[in-house]
């Protein structure tokens, strides 16, 4: 079942959710009105708490799409029932017949120049036959409201239009409630018809795009210190076979085909939606882990996408090279030319690591009296981040308070690990801040 939800003022959303209904076989529905600008807050903050809860979201009008759009970003397709020149005509062509007002003198705000000029002209006038007022809303501006509605007057006023268009409910009552011939653009069935079109595309897009095909192209790493296996065949094919059992269960989990390649290959074809929420969006590859805990192997692994098959193994190779480049017990990722990783292994907990530890960690924690968790933390903070920073920048990275990663600091710098390179002022104002610079491979000279 397709989740929708629907943005508009209440006549838009009862057109759009009968469209909706009609045409999906299966689709169910959720209204958020929006016919004033105070509840724009209200809207962004329900579409956050319900992003994973919807498929699609459909807004009435480009501008209240553009609010929200400009608020947030959503992982989900989002379209906007658009204005066009043919539905200005059948505004003009009602305030001709129906409304008696003169249909040659407008002010605007939710058609562009373009679709004005298109639908006079297709009506056979000439420019200096008709006179138009048109003013493009200014989201960034919080009064924007306020602004438009004051256009509307001032032309009005000024005898330079005899109706205004809009397409906000709330400058609709207001003009009418001051006796201002008005009239409202509402969503139309053609309109709603048009915005659906687009949106089953990127649905369809989307659907496509999680089929798409993923290669992982694996290689079993050849280091030096395993050479007396290579020399024994019985030893080989043992080890080959338990690193064998390890992939075939990974491949079991990510539903894929596994075909291998000479002595030391594999070759495993999945889809980019399993394969990434196996690997939480490619954040770790919890077979790199696999490999290296339960044999005395490594591997290194290519991640290819693309649109053909071809393509995707071809990434994956560029991938896997990549990985054996780095040294083995890598995975990289390979999309449209761009490599993405080192992709991870799955973190380990805190007992493996500290048992695996670097023993220059360990010297480090008996000469400083910082736990090797701590120490290890900021090697990670200094290898993904930078070389130099401040004491209140490692504070955020350690979710620890300034004053505790001061004493951290005191402690580093007594031993001959940290060092004040500079200062800087973070505020502008106050006491500037110590600019640091730590390092276990070495005492640094204070």
């Amino acid at each position: 079942m397709l989740k929708i939800g629907i943005i508009g003022p209440q006549d838009s959303l009862v057109l759009m959710d009968q469209y909706l209904q009609n045409f999906f076989e299966d689709v169910k529905t959720f209204k958020i009105e929006f016919s004033i600008f105070e509840q724009i807050p209200n809207i962004i903050q329900y579409l956050h708490v319900q992003e994973s809860n919807l498929d699609a979201v459909i807004f009435s009008s480009k501008v209240s799409y553009d609010i929200v759009n400009h608020a947030m970003h959503s992982k989900n397709p989002w379209v906007y029932v658009d204005r066009n020149h043919i539905q200005l005509q059948r505004l003009l062509l009602k305030i001709a017949v129906q409304k008696k007002y003169d249909p040659l003198h407008i002010s605007v705000d939710c058609f562009n120049e373009k679709s004005i000029i298109n639908a006079y002209s297709e009506i056979g006038l000439q420019k200096n036959e008709y006179q138009f007022y048109e003013i493009k809303p200014d989201i960034f501006n919080p009064h924007f409201a306020n602004e438009i509605n004051h256009f509307h007057l001032y032309n009005y006023y000024k005898k330079k239009v005899s109706v205004c268009i809009t397409e906000f409910p709330s400058i609709y009552a207001d003009l009418k409630s001051k006796g201002i011939p008005c009239m409202l653009s509402e969503t139309t069935f053609e309109d709603v018809h048009q915005a659906v079109q687009k949106l089953e595309l990127k649905i369809r897009s989307r659907i496509n795009e999680s089929s798409q095909i993923v290669v992982l192209a694996i290689e079993i790493d050849q280091t030096n210190e395993y050479s007396i296996i290579t020399e024994n065949d019985y030893q080989m094919m043992t080890e080959k076979i338990k690193v064998t059992e390890k992939i075939y269960l990974f491949a079991q989990r990510i539903q894929a085909t596994v075909i291998e390649i000479g002595k030391r290959g594999y070759l495993l074809f999945s889809t980019k939606n399993i394969l990434e929420n196996e690997t939480e969006k490619l954040q770790h590859m919890a077979l790199l882990d696999d490999v290296s805990s339960s044999t005395s192997s490594t591997i290194s692994v290519g991640i290819g996408y693309g649109i053909t098959a071809r393509e995707a193994n071809y990434n994956a190779n560029l991938g896997m090279l990549k990985a054996q480049k780095s040294g083995g017990n890598h995975c990289y990722a390979v999309n449209e030319g761009v490599y993405i990783g080192p992709i991870l292994n799955t973190i380990p907990s805190k007992e493996k690591r500290t048992l695996k530890i670097d023993d220059k960690f360990l010297k480090v924690s008996e000469s400083t009296g910082i736990s090797i968790d701590t120490i290890f933390r900021i090697q990670c903070y200094i290898d993904q981040q930078k070389d130099i920073f401040t004491p209140k920048e490692l504070a955020t990275y350690l979710e620890i308070s300034k004053r505790s990663v001061d004493r951290i600091l005191d402690k580093l710098e007594y031993s001959g690990y940290m060092t004040v390179v500079g200062k800087k002022s973070e505020t502008g104002t106050g006491r500037p801040s110590r600019i640091i610079k730590i390092s276990f491979d070495y005492k640094l000279d204070r």
